[in-house]
């Protein structure tokens, strides 16, 4: 789900989008010497999470968010381990498109619905509906295609946002920006810059915003093997997926 380092520096931005300092482009949660905030010294703020389903499923040749994921849709999978870590959670569809049952959810949980207001924007084109529809101030961003997700990798990414406005994976070598953490106000701002310039790479907010990454050392000790990160974007990694699902599910 993570798009490849940008060829552009890394300080460009869309008008009327602030770059990031060099300070925080320095900052990775993992590095010697930088260090998550410590939870015990802070309240944390309400936490929400958006989930991008109204993608056009292109390789896989059908929607997504129904495929069948052992006794559930793929997008509960989702949505019922971000309700194990959050608050409040959207589900961004395009217009005319039927999610299916998530399933009973805890009664803390608020679930919200909101609609791509364009089509053929990509992720951007979905992350800002469903900001705007967010009550809680930070958001854990995903797709609807990632059914091994963990609450306590959520957490991990939640835990090293501290005052940034956003908190990526860094695994690979590449960002991935589909499973990270943002400020809502900041995100929204930069969001809506980018698509008004016609920008849509869904890094670029990162690019935009004041960013640390998350290394994966710092992922691992919550997830060892990363399978928060994998997602199915086709018919081999789906089948694969389910494969897996069925000898391994996940853990939480």
């Amino acid at each position: 789900r993570g798009s490849p380092p940008a060829s552009a520096s890394p300080d460009a931005a869309a008008p009327g989008v602030r770059g990031r300092s060099p300070v925080w482009r320095r900052a990775a949660i993992g590095d010697r010497g930088a260090r998550a905030p410590d939870p015990m010294t802070r309240k944390p703020p309400p936490r929400g999470a958006v989930v991008l389903a109204g993608g056009q499923s292109t390789r896989m040749g059908r929607d997504k968010a129904s495929l069948p994921f052992g006794d559930r849709p793929l997008i509960a999978h989702v949505v019922q381990a971000l309700a194990r870590a959050v608050s409040e959670i959207v589900l961004v569809a395009r217009r005319g498109q039927a999610l299916p049952d998530v399933g009973a959810l805890p009664s803390h949980v608020t679930l919200r619905r909101a609609y791509d207001e364009t089509e053929g924007q990509g992720p951007l084109g979905g992350l800002a509906p469903g900001l705007r529809a967010l009550a809680a101030p930070v958001a854990f961003v995903t797709g609807c295609d990632a059914p091994f997700v963990t609450p306590a990798f959520v957490g991990a990414v939640f835990a090293a946002l501290g005052d940034a406005d956003a908190a990526l994976p860094f695994v690979g070598g590449r960002l991935h920006p589909l499973s990270g953490a943002y400020r809502r106000e900041a995100a929204l701002a930069a969001t809506e810059a980018l698509l008004a310039a016609g920008r849509l790479r869904a890094l670029g907010v990162f690019e935009a915003v004041r960013g640390v990454r998350v290394l994966e050392a710092a992922l691992r000790a919550v997830d060892p093997e990363l399978r928060s990160l994998e997602n199915v974007n086709d018919p081999e990694t789906y089948e694969a997926a389910v494969r897996r699902y069925r000898t391994r599910p996940p853990a939480s």
